[in-house]
């Protein structure tokens, strides 16, 4: 028997794939498949229209709108053009508060939503019953009496206004100011380092000396520091995204910017006993970063992870005296008295 040569081999397999292609089910009609498959998903519900994504010019819109009007018997409400006309970066679009030409991005949002018949959207949504709210979560209050500084600005976006509240109602006084454009460090009893976009901005970070020695003389100080994220990358020796710049340096790891996410999940984890804010608390969140810290730390951690990736897939939460740094977002919601715990810790 003769031995077919690696390249004939390769050759013909590719081949079989293509005749396979050939003769499947073409891809602009596996919009009806999904149509069909949230059709049935939920029986009790009703698909009154579709919005197909991703759609690659006209013809692939007019074959793929007539596949699940035809075999899925679902109105097409219109589609939205693949490449979004938005400004995006690595974790998503750019946030709006650092797009100066405000004009440009509402014609970038009109141009997203052209191929949609807006007032029928409108339409439909106003057939739909009224929906029952839930009684809201009360968060507790007290009279902590402690002072919150919190950087908010375009590196430090990302926090959960319900967390602000917490503190709040907890009887926090907080501090907002923007170390990205200069700020200095603000004299306070507890330290909230939201997520953003360090790594975006390490120029205006790394020049901001008064913010970063400012952070490391307060961990020495044992003054308490909670960090999600973008702030646990700005507690790092280090950012490494292309060019390196140092950081507050409590820790001594390079948080190294990757092509690839390095996290993306909802967060289930327990605090360690090493953690100084949440020893034995189940709690909940989610993480969302294309960082990782090298080296890999070796510990001490503040959470042990049972769904998510944290910093090595098992835990997350670098830990130094009254310093919590993790990838995880926590909700305060997901623990009433979260606010009131931050507080403690600080006092």
């Amino acid at each position: 028997m003769r031995r077919v040569p690696e390249d004939d081999a390769l050759l013909r397999i590719a081949q079989g794939f293509a005749g396979a292609i050939r003769q499947s089910i073409p891809l602009a009609r596996s919009a009806a498949a999904v149509a069909l498959g949230f059709k049935h998903l939920d029986p009790g519900g009703r698909m009154a229209e579709a919005i197909l994504n991703n759609v690659s010019g006209g013809r692939h819109r007019r074959k793929a709108t007539e596949a699940v009007e035809r075999l899925a018997k679902v109105p097409v409400l219109g589609a939205v053009e693949r490449g979004s006309p938005l400004p995006e970066r690595h974790l998503g679009l750019v946030p709006a508060e650092e797009q100066g030409d405000l004009e440009a991005l509402r014609a970038g949002l009109r141009a997203l939503v052209e191929e949609v018949d807006l007032e029928m959207l409108l339409e439909i949504g106003e057939e739909a019953g009224p929906m029952e709210p839930r009684d809201a979560p009360v968060l507790p209050e007290g009279s902590a009496d402690i002072r919150v500084a919190i950087p908010r600005d375009a590196s430090f976006c990302f926090y959960y206004p319900e967390n602000l509240e917490a503190l709040e109602r907890a009887g926090g006084r907080l501090t907002f100011f923007r170390p990205t454009e200069g700020e200095r460090l603000p004299e306070a009893d507890l330290y909230y380092l939201g997520g953003g976009y360090p790594e975006a901005h390490l120029e205006e970070l790394a020049s901001n000396r008064d913010f970063l020695e400012g952070l490391r003389t307060a961990a020495e100080d044992g003054k308490a520091i909670y960090a999600e994220c973008g702030g646990l990358m700005a507690l790092c020796s280090a950012i490494r995204a292309g060019e390196r710049r140092g950081m507050a340096g409590v820790f001594p790891y390079v948080a190294e910017l990757s092509s690839r996410r390095q996290g993306l999940s909802y967060v289930r984890a327990r605090g360690t006993a090493e953690s100084p804010f949440f020893a034995g608390w189940e709690v909940r969140g989610h993480e969302f970063h294309y960082s990782r810290l090298v080296p890999e730390p070796p510990g001490p951690f503040g959470f042990l992870v049972k769904r998510g990736t944290g910093i090595d897939g098992r835990h997350d939460g670098l830990v130094q005296r009254k310093v919590l740094g993790c990838y995880l977002h926590q909700h305060a919601l997901s623990r009433l008295d979260w606010g009131q715990r931050m507080l403690e810790t600080a006092r």
